[in-house]
């Protein structure tokens, strides 16, 4: 999930891992996402939500009797991050996609840049803080036979992280703190905290202050077995509905966490 996120995350990848996730948004919306991450430091991520059927209305008729339109968004993204040679505790990344809107028989097309960098603290172990800038480009416009309109910014956004991996009363636990501003709107906060009950279970507690709807208070449950991974998550919007998300990984290559175990037993053995 680096290139969604800050693609400096690509700097740290230890093995080849692709996800498939899928969010059941309310109203009939649908958001469809698809990440790889390579051990060179190459992502490539997708993103498609599909807002569902529209009601077509205009002024003198708002009572939806003129037929039903679609609206959708679409992203395709590619990015390399690596760990700087002479300090490998720093990692920095860029993200290139490309972006489509479409609204009924208007479209959108546009490409935008983001530029991160991430920090594994060596002297703290456990603690990580990073900086992102997406969406960087120029304007954009829709685009319909016989209509002009005005062009417009791109949703540029601006994000600071930090995320701390501590054990507690026996159990391994991470926060994570998320601070976000975007183009013409308000700060918004992300706070997350992970405890690993068991090796392949994680429970998961968050907080977003985007969420204006609810409380912005959101669950979810992790199960890892090996290299594969299913995760879910819980997150309420009042009286538009509770959204659902869900999404699968696998991790290939390299060393997985079992054969890292096996081969420290072997190692303590001897």
């Amino acid at each position: 999930n680096a290139m969604q996120y800050n693609p400096a995350g690509l700097g740290f990848i230890k093995q080849h891992e692709a996800t498939l996730m899928h969010n059941s948004y309310f109203e009939g919306s649908n958001h469809e996402y698809v990440g790889v991450s390579l051990m060179q430091g190459l992502g490539l991520n997708l993103n498609y939500v599909k807002y569902g059927d529209l009601s077509r209305t205009t002024y003198s008729n708002p009572n939806s009797t003129l037929g039903n339109f679609g609206a959708s968004d679409t992203e395709f993204g590619v990015g390399y991050g690596r760990k700087l040679p002479m300090y490998e505790a720093l990692s920095v990344g860029a993200g290139l996609k490309y972006i489509r809107e479409s609204i009924d028989n208007q479209s959108l097309n546009g490409v935008a840049l983001d530029l991160g960098a991430m920090y594994q603290c060596p002297v703290v172990k456990g603690f990580a803080a990073a900086l992102a800038l997406q969406n960087i480009g120029p304007d954009v416009k829709f685009q319909k036979t016989g209509y002009n309109t005005e062009r417009e910014h791109l949703p540029f956004n601006a994000r600071v992280g930090a995320a701390y991996k501590f054990d507690f009363m026996g159990l391994t636990n991470t926060a994570a703190l998320d601070l976000a501003k975007a183009r013409n709107l308000d700060t918004v906060v992300g706070i997350g905290l992970e405890t690993v009950v068991v090796k392949m279970l994680s429970l998961r507690l968050g907080f977003s202050s985007r969420n204006r709807a609810d409380t912005g208070i959101s669950g979810g449950v992790g199960f890892k077995y090996d290299n594969y991974g299913i995760d879910y998550a819980v997150v309420p919007f009042g009286d538009l509905g509770t959204t659902h998300r869900i999404s699968a990984s696998v991790k290939w290559g390299g060393e997985s966490q079992q054969t890292a175990m096996k081969s420290s037993s072997r190692a303590a053995s001897k």
